[in-house]
């Protein structure tokens, strides 16, 4: 990059750090970067994370630099892809920072879209849950659960085997797109288990929502009754007095891992102002960031 090209990005502040406490550069770099965030100030953050931790994750990052705002745009990875995609071949870039699943960095890294940087805590963070050569790191995990309502099923299954039981047929509900469950399974049952698994659950006339939150929200309803979601869905419904409870089983649920990067998109001011950049905190772990447009 010329170092005409390389003044006009301004190092972005990364909403997630605030995880980890971990948030810039040693100082003197620190000030520098902050007084040029400020002058921007704001941040664009496209996520698949919930609305409800999203805004408070914003809020408490927003609390602690004063004069810097997140603007939160949530949506389903197959929304967020084509719309990254679309901004940077547009010219005119938006997103600052993204949180998405590895199979959606896996669409930006092979466009040439990933940049990497490896955080000095990425060595805090055991193999399988960070890029070797910082093009990502894991942010937080969801583990999926089979659950189901309490007033409607008086014989809940209690393994992976038994949902497939042809007394549940027509009574499930899953998202269209499970694609991390089925890897997951894939990795630690073996294709041959997973597949026979796959063909029984296809069997069963499973009714598809797209979205866990809503699913989990459907079956609470009464619309179904049993579901594959989040269990920490499953849970804070629970707290709030749904009828619902998700399966205890002996088998380990596979985890749905949501990984981290961030972007950096080209300025598109006039020559001079401040443009926009590659952000210069991460999660304790480590960070890409979106090559400008050219």
């Amino acid at each position: 990059m010329s170092s005409s090209r390389r003044s006009s990005f301004i190092y972005r502040f990364l909403p997630l750090a605030l995880l980890s406490g971990i948030l810039l550069p040693a100082a003197p770099a620190r000030a520098q970067h902050l007084e040029k965030a400020l002058r921007e100030g704001e941040v664009a953050w496209y996520t698949l994370m919930a609305v409800e931790d999203s805004q408070k994750m914003a809020q408490a990052f927003e609390k602690k630099y004063p004069g810097l705002r997140v603007k939160v745009f949530r949506n389903r990875e197959t929304a967020l892809l084509p719309r990254i995609i679309a901004e940077k071949q547009s010219g005119h870039p938006v997103v600052d920072v993204t949180s998405l699943r590895g199979i959606g960095y896996h669409q930006l890294w092979k466009r040439n879209l990933i940049q990497p940087y490896v955080s000095p805590e990425s060595k805090n963070y055991p193999n399988g849950f960070k890029d070797p050569k910082g093009y990502w790191a894991d942010l937080y995990d969801n583990y999926y659960a089979w659950s189901y309502h309490t007033a409607l099923v008086k014989d809940p299954p209690r393994s992976y085997e038994e949902v497939v039981h042809s007394r549940y047929r027509g009574r499930i509900g899953m998202d269209g797109e499970e694609i991390e469950w089925y890897a997951g399974l894939a990795e630690y049952w073996g294709k041959e288990r997973t597949a026979k698994f796959l063909k029984n659950l296809a069997a069963q006339q499973i009714r598809f929502r797209d979205g866990h939150t809503l699913i989990a929200q459907l079956m609470a309803a009464g619309e179904f009754e049993i579901t594959l979601t989040f269990a920490e869905s499953i849970e804070k419904m629970k707290k709030g007095g749904a009828p619902v409870e998700w399966v205890t089983t002996a088998s380990a649920p596979p985890g749905f891992r949501k990984d981290l990067a961030t972007a950096r998109r080209a300025s598109v001011r006039p020559a001079g102002g401040p443009g926009k950049a590659q952000a210069s905190s991460d999660p304790a772990g480590g960070r890409g960031g979106l090559r400008g447009a050219s």
